[in-house]
């Protein structure tokens, strides 16, 4: 499975509850025999969405999300989606 996540909040308020909340859940796709893909805020290096373009932000939030899912769901890994 491949989930994409198009954050509607700035990256800079994405907390370590939404990342523990991610990792939940995809612990539980995972229960269910399915491996996955995570492929969060897309095409960051491009200019068309509002989490472009934030390099420090965008790393800081992409890790704090794969921490949690790396420690949490064995079976998911996060995807670097650029342009």
């Amino acid at each position: 499975a491949v989930v994409t996540l198009e954050p509607t909040i700035p990256l800079v308020e994405i907390s370590v509850a939404d990342a523990t909340d991610l990792a939940r859940r995809m612990v539980s796709i995972n229960a269910a025999g399915t491996p996955a893909l995570v492929r969060f805020a897309h095409e960051m290096n491009g200019s068309w969405y509002p989490w472009s373009q934030q390099p420090t932000d965008y790393v800081a939030a992409f890790r704090l999300l794969a921490g949690a899912i790396h420690a949490r769901a064995p079976r998911t890994a996060m995807l670097w989606a650029p342009n």
